[in-house]
């Protein structure tokens, strides 16, 4: 009926045009609109956005009525009013507000972007610089390297951390330089010691390894084997060439790793082609500072001539004074009446008495003692327990074990000899055939050789012992010191991994700079500005990591056994380890077991034995290679085995006894002083595990840790 567009007066509309459907859109059309309903956006001409609302006309009653009108009243609707208005200055508004605000977003954008590559310039990479020059600082033998500390963040807490490292590093250094100087004085003096009672001892004295070859023997060894020369006789190779029946050999053996001593053992040996001798052996077990066995001492003493004196008054023997007279052992006789009847040429030769002198009279105690006294054989004849042991309670008296009714004992005599003799003697009682004691005799054993060997093998052990234990108070010291010289010879390549991540962040950084200077950022690139965002926050994050594990693995620790699990720790072993695997063109494989139980051990001691021979490994393949660390469980040994297996040189077969032994090194001078596998096989033993090597040259080595899934209770 009316439109300002007078194009538009006439036409007819249908009830699909867009301003109709609002009501008749629906099988019953509607009566009442709500203002939502009645107003809609369009596109107008020039894809201009237009807002058009619709307004039915209802026939009021004065429409229907009125002489103008001529509308039934039925009709409720009598049409339909529609203004439409233009928004572009309202568009115009929007644009406007959008490109400020996204001018303003870039603005703060570069702000925050600026301040944060800022505080990374002056508060993280400043100072680790300043780290990476104090760590070259740190292996001179000038002053110790001390870092300024400005702030108290991590950066902070690890120039603090370093601090500590370096004064203490300065100060062992000092006292382990000192303590190995006092060491080596004390060893020499040992030595010196031992050798002069090695080579004095009238007995044959030999060293042999754990398998019996010889290492070293005495004068009187030398001697008793029948040589000319030591070179001679350590040509003898093994020691159980010399013992013609091989079954005493091995019980000799087996008796010393069974207890740890052997004493008194009669064997025949070989000394020369044609030559043999009975020999009395007695020996003990030598170990190290590790309580590793090391080698066996023997003590042989050639007895030939008194088995022959034995045998032969066993086999010639037709009156009680042949044999006693015959005899090689100091032996005397009192008879009933406490009298000297016997007194044989030993016995002279023992005591200085003659026999002329003593014999029908009972002064017996002349030979021993300055003045009269009972002596074993009066105890005996008198059938009196307490006389013996108000004389011989601490002369180590004990009844026989052979002989019943005898007696044995030990006592110094110090007016035999120039020096005084120690003497076994053993009194027995001689019955008549009704079984009455008629007489006793008595034998002398000159054992004073013997004991004052005895003793001083006894104090030599105790000084080894005494200096063991000194040892052990330092091994501490000494993992201590170790683990700090690792992480001083990781420094620089852990910071050059640090400054990886940092310079990609920096990167980022200037990529990001360069895509907001273009413009308008397109929702697609803001998905890309999320990607760099992420990485950057990754790589922040894992610089914070790597700076907590050098904290934690460079500060001294008490040492706490308790379940840990061994994949844990070789994980984070090799997370300090892997840029120096990777610089050095190595190619790590991992082959864990899953599920494996717990091992209780202290986690850090554990942690650095690994890295110790995982740096092994990877200096081994200077030209690169393959670096396999395998783990598993060994269900019948209840143990877990770490293997360690890498493509190197290998080692030589000669070297691989020493191979664990404190400054033992095959690398060239300034490459290592020999520590690192020493100190990893303490950490192993004292967790009561073991460490297995094979290696041969050029086909690489490979290093087998066993460590028990819980600690036995009695180790």
């Amino acid at each position: 009926m009316y439109s300002s567009e007078v194009r538009e007066i006439g036409t007819a509309l249908t009830k699909q045009d867009s301003a109709c459907t609002v009501c008749h859109g629906v099988s019953v059309p509607l009566e009442k609109l709500s203002l939502s309903q009645r107003a809609r956006f369009e596109k107008g001409t020039g894809q201009k956005h237009v807002l058009s609302i619709i307004t039915p006309i209802p026939n009021e009653p004065s429409c229907s009525t009125a002489p103008c009108h001529a509308h039934s009243p039925q009709e409720r609707k009598l049409g339909l009013l529609e203004v439409s208005t233009s928004l572009v200055r309202i568009d115009q508004e929007i644009r406007r507000n959008i490109i400020n605000t996204a001018l303003f977003d870039l603005a703060l954008f570069l702000f925050i972007t600026a301040i944060i590559v800022g505080y990374i310039l002056f508060f993280v990479n400043r100072p680790i610089r300043r780290l990476l020059q104090g760590t070259q600082e740190i292996g001179g033998k000038g002053p110790k390297a001390w870092i300024p500390i400005h702030t108290e963040d991590e950066i902070g807490g690890l120039a603090r951390a370093f601090n500590e490292m370096s004064a203490r590093i300065y100060t062992y250094t000092q006292d382990l330089e000192k303590i190995v100087a006092e060491r080596t004085d004390d060893f020499r003096k040992s030595e010196e010691k031992y050798r002069l009672i090695f080579q004095e001892s009238q007995n044959g004295i030999l060293l042999t390894n754990p398998s019996g070859r010889l290492l070293d023997i005495n004068l009187a060894g030398i001697t008793l084997l029948g040589q000319d020369s030591k070179a001679e006789a350590l040509e003898a190779g093994n020691v159980s060439s010399l013992f013609i029946n091989q079954s005493d050999w091995t019980s000799v053996r087996d008796q010393i790793r069974r207890s740890g001593l052997v004493r008194d053992f009669e064997s025949q040996l070989q000394v020369q082609e044609a030559s043999t001798i009975e020999a009395l052996i007695s020996g003990n077990v030598l170990k190290d500072s590790q309580s590793q066995v090391i080698g066996y001492m023997l003590l042989i003493k050639d007895i030939t001539e008194q088995k022959k004196a034995e045998r032969a008054l066993v086999k010639g023997k037709k009156t009680i004074e042949g044999i006693l007279e015959g005899s090689p052992i100091a032996t005397f006789v009192v008879d009933r009446s406490h009298r000297v009847i016997h007194w044989n040429k030993a016995c002279e030769l023992l005591t200085g008495e003659k026999a002329a002198e003593l014999i029908g009279t009972n002064e017996q105690w002349r030979a021993f003692y300055p003045e009269p006294r009972p002596i074993l054989a009066d105890g005996i004849l008198e059938e009196s327990y307490p006389l013996l042991q108000q004389f011989y309670r601490d002369k180590d008296l004990k009844e026989s074990p052979i002989i019943p009714g005898a007696y044995q004992a030990e006592d110094f005599f110090p007016s035999l000899g120039e020096r005084g003799r120690q003497l076994f003697f053993l009194a027995a009682p001689i019955r008549d055939p009704e079984g009455k004691i008629q007489a006793a005799i008595t034998t002398l054993q000159d054992v004073t050789e013997q004991r004052r060997s005895e003793r001083v093998i006894r104090q030599n052990i105790q000084e080894i012992e005494r200096a063991y234990e000194e040892l052990k108070s330092t091994q501490e010291q000494l993992i201590q010191s170790a683990r700090l010289a690792s992480l001083g010879k990781l420094a620089a390549t852990i910071a050059h991994e640090i400054n990886n991540p940092i310079a990609g962040v920096l990167n980022y950084i200037k990529l990001l700079i360069k895509i907001f200077s273009k413009g308008a950022v397109s929702p697609e690139r803001l998905k890309d500005i999320q990607g760099f965002l992420a990485i950057m926050e990754k790589e922040t994050a894992r610089c914070g990591e790597i700076v907590k594990n050098l904290l934690s693995f460079s500060r001294p620790s008490v040492v706490r056994k308790e379940p840990a699990p061994i994949n844990e720790i070789i994980e984070q072993a090799l997370g300090i380890l892997i840029h120096k695997i990777e610089i050095s063109g190595v190619t790590l494989v991992r082959d864990l077991g899953p599920d494996l139980p717990p091992v209780t051990c202290d986690f850090k001691q554990i942690q650095q034995a690994l890295m110790n021979i995982i740096i092994n490994g990877v200096e081994a393949m200077s030209g690169g290679g393959t670096l396999t660390i395998a783990s598993r469980f060994l269900p019948k040994e209840k143990m877990i085995e770490v293997e360690i297996r890498d493509t190197g040189i290998g080692i030589p077969k000669e070297h691989l006894d020493n191979l664990f032994e404190p400054f033992f090194s095959t690398k060239a001078e300034g490459k290592g002083v020999g520590l690192g596998l020493s100190v990893s096989y303490g950490i192993i033993h004292k967790h009561h595990g073991l460490i297995k090597v094979e290696s041969a040259p050029g086909k690489g080595t490979t290093f087998r840790v066993h460590l028990p899934v819980q600690e036995p209770a009695n180790h």
